[in-house]
């Protein structure tokens, strides 16, 4: 659990995990903003699956050399990336320098602040160039809308 309480993604990953049946583990208080304490915290609870809004990804990446990133993370298997924009750069960098074996998975999520967590989801392939908000996850159903509100 890496955002405040106060911020919709928290609720995503609170509940996500005890609806999938695995364990949550907190950071200190801010901790978040740390890249040295979340490597910490994932090491030490053997973290599997991590959640980065792309601002805190990218820090995160700056901070760590290749083989820090993968002797502090290498429990880690899935990153989940949403809150905001995430650029194609980001993702060559994090294929560059995480994901240069090809086992942590990396996905993109979408979803407007009006729908309070997300809405979409798009799993990026090793080598991929091209960053989608993707499909619509499950129990959900996306429209494209023109101005006056028709399809």
């Amino acid at each position: 659990e890496k955002p405040p309480f106060s911020f919709d993604v928290s609720v995503w990953e609170l509940f996500w995990g005890i609806h999938v049946g695995v364990s949550v583990s907190f950071l200190p208080r801010g901790g978040e903003k740390d890249p040295s304490i979340i490597a910490e915290v994932i090491k030490k609870h053997q973290v599997t699956i991590v959640q980065f809004v792309p601002s805190m990804l990218s820090v995160f990446l700056v901070h760590f050399n290749h083989i820090e990133l993968n002797m502090n993370c290498s429990s880690v298997r899935h990153v989940f990336s949403g809150g905001e924009e995430l650029s194609s750069g980001l993702v060559r960098r994090f294929q560059q320098k995480w994901n240069y074996s090809g086992q942590v998975k990396l996905t993109n999520f979408y979803g407007p602040t009006e729908a309070t967590i997300y809405v979409n989801a798009f799993d990026i392939q090793p080598n991929q160039e091209f960053v989608s908000i993707g499909q619509p996850i499950q129990n959900t159903q996306l429209y494209v809308l023109d101005q006056k509100s028709t399809l």
